[in-house]
């Protein structure tokens, strides 16, 4: 996998112990051979005793829908604990919608 990671950077006055540069870091991991997003983390917060608390996106079961490619399966996970899964069946873009849609 390839790792991006993005991270927005305060001035030292505003985030004297770096917390929330830390807190604003993702890391995206993107398939080296698709360049598809497999999955983004970040640190979604502490824990009571302190502790950094993971949180992951997790993108899967791409398959191209109108010439886009979409994850029809997103997982996100807790500590890599699944919290929720979406399992889409199918999908749609703009049905219906002309160029008069989007003109004033």
């Amino acid at each position: 996998m390839h790792n991006i990671r993005v991270q927005k950077t305060y001035p030292l006055n505003a985030d004297p112990t770096g917390a929330q540069s830390a807190l604003s870091a993702r890391d995206f991991f993107i398939d080296p051979t698709t360049f598809l997003i497999a999955s983004v983390l970040n640190v979604a917060g502490q824990d009571a005793n302190g502790n950094s608390v993971s949180r992951e996106v997790v993108f899967a079961s791409y398959q191209t829908v109108g010439g886009v490619t979409v994850p029809f399966q997103i997982t996100e996970k807790i500590h890599d604990q699944s919290m929720v899964t979406l399992q889409l069946t199918q999908m749609n873009f703009n049905t219906g919608l002309t160029d008069a849609s989007f003109t004033k």
